[in-house]
């Protein structure tokens, strides 16, 4: 049996690089690999239980922003105890630090993997420590991945990297009146009601204040409309005040991230998406997957759009060029799309097979 160590910047919520890691965790072979996680900073997450629950390792170790070198010696606690095979870490620029540690501990295979278009951080301090950790990454690495090809550009430079798509479990998120309608009776929600919804992480790269500003201005011509946002992080407090400051509260629903976001994207009728940054987002293929129409920014790569669910809208236009997008979106009828995302590569069946064989020997078939 092979062990591997993923490497991941947070705790396990309901982001997208999480999802890419239980994605895999849940496919491959735990007869044959066992995956564990190294988490930074301290708490539950939403996967903890699974995880330990099927024979997983979950362990914890201070960020480097609070102790550099305290950060340091749990990780290489962690890696040296564990006597891991292959070290994958998820954390972009970050992977330098992690996979320096795992090379100067002798692992064999060590795993960059870019998630991301740019920084997740506004701090111009960090963007240039992140940008010289950037450039380090090679180096220790013995093998570069990433979501897309603008992901690889953006972490690697000229260095050669492998795409490895952000596949789901299709089937799970196939669209379901059935399900849909179980949904909204739960949450109280008419048939007539305009569901847009997001999923994510509260964060800067996210940009919450940009979905609240274009759903203040279409309730101005929908009044029965909902916002419903699902995820926790730093700027959810902020997005909250700006929602009670508008006085919309009533016309937005704030949920905690769970296990269940296949079912609360059948209750959606439009998937919003302005965010400043992404790499090639797995919400995005989920949303597809469940036949919901998606408005993305121009800051996401193309090949998000897969189907004909996906319209891109530039970030700078005005929030009623985006409202118009929403409306032409929830005309869309809501189908099927197992074959179209199982044709474009997006099925965890395949690519959790080639990343299984890919641990066993370290070798990536292309």
């Amino acid at each position: 049996m092979k062990k591997v160590l993923f490497v991941h910047g947070g705790l396990l919520t309901t982001g997208g690089t999480e999802a890419v890691m239980m994605n895999l965790y849940r496919n491959i072979s735990r007869e044959k690999v066992q995956i564990d996680f190294l988490l930074h900073g301290f708490g539950e997450g939403v996967y903890d239980d699974e995880i330990l629950g099927t024979g997983g390792e979950i362990f914890h170790v201070v960020p480097k922003g609070q102790s550099y070198s305290e950060n340091t010696k749990q990780i290489k606690e962690i890696i040296s105890n564990g006597k891991y095979d292959v070290v994958h870490s998820h954390i972009d620029a970050g992977n330098a630090h992690v996979l320096k540690i795992a090379k100067d501990l002798g692992v064999p295979t060590r795993v960059s993997h870019s998630h991301n278009t740019a920084t997740q951080t506004s701090n111009p301090v960090k963007k240039v420590f992140n940008s010289l950790e950037k450039k380090k990454i090679a180096k220790f690495a013995t093998h570069l991945l990433a979501c897309s090809d603008l992901a690889g550009k953006w972490l690697y430079g000229d260095e050669k990297f492998t795409v490895i798509n952000n596949a789901i479990n299709v089937e799970k998120f196939i669209f379901s009146q059935q399900i849909r309608n179980e949904m909204r009776e739960k949450l109280n929600i008419a048939d007539d009601v305009t569901v847009i919804g997001n999923v994510g992480r509260f964060s800067y790269q996210k940009n919450h204040e940009k979905i609240i500003e274009i759903f203040n201005e279409f309730l101005k011509n929908n009044s029965k409309a909902l916002l419903m946002l699902i995820g926790s992080g730093e700027t959810k407090s902020s997005v909250e005040t700006m929602v009670k400051d508008l006085g919309i509260e009533n016309n937005v629903l704030f949920i905690e991230p769970n296990n269940e976001i296949n079912r609360y994207m059948q209750a959606m009728d439009c998937f919003l998406m302005p965010s400043r940054f992404e790499g090639l987002p797995v919400v995005t293929v989920e949303a597809q997957s469940a036949g919901l129409p998606i408005i993305l920014s121009d800051t996401v790569s193309q090949k998000t759009a897969f189907t004909d669910l996906v319209e891109f809208v530039a970030l700078g236009e005005e929030n009623s060029v985006w409202c118009d997008a929403i409306q032409r979106a929830c005309q869309k009828e809501r189908t099927n799309r197992y074959d179209e995302i199982t044709e474009n590569g997006y099925n965890i069946v395949e690519v959790a097979r080639r990343m299984q064989e890919f641990y066993l020997t370290g070798e990536m078939v292309l």
